[in-house]
């Protein structure tokens, strides 16, 4: 059994990202939860979007920050927000 692990988003795992982006896409099911609707044309940026968030930078007036960490196993593929 692979081990799984959290991190917090980084861009070194991009192409592992995007893969599991297409993945999902495949598979006709609602994009849960809602950050993974956000625009991956600039990665990085997209990334620092998801640390702000965890900072409460950027968050609307009625909302609180919002962690988000990925789910790697030891081949470092993305398996789940």
């Amino acid at each position: 059994m692979s081990e799984v692990y959290l991190i917090k988003p980084n861009i070194r795992f991009e192409e592992e990202y995007l893969d599991m982006i297409h993945e999902w896409e495949k598979s006709d099911e609602k994009f849960t939860p809602w950050v993974l609707n956000f625009d991956t044309s600039d990665f990085a940026a997209m990334v620092e979007k998801l640390e702000e968030l965890s900072r409460g930078i950027g968050v609307s007036p009625n909302s609180v920050e919002s962690s988000t960490y990925w789910l790697v196993d030891e081949d470092n593929r993305v398996l789940g927000i």
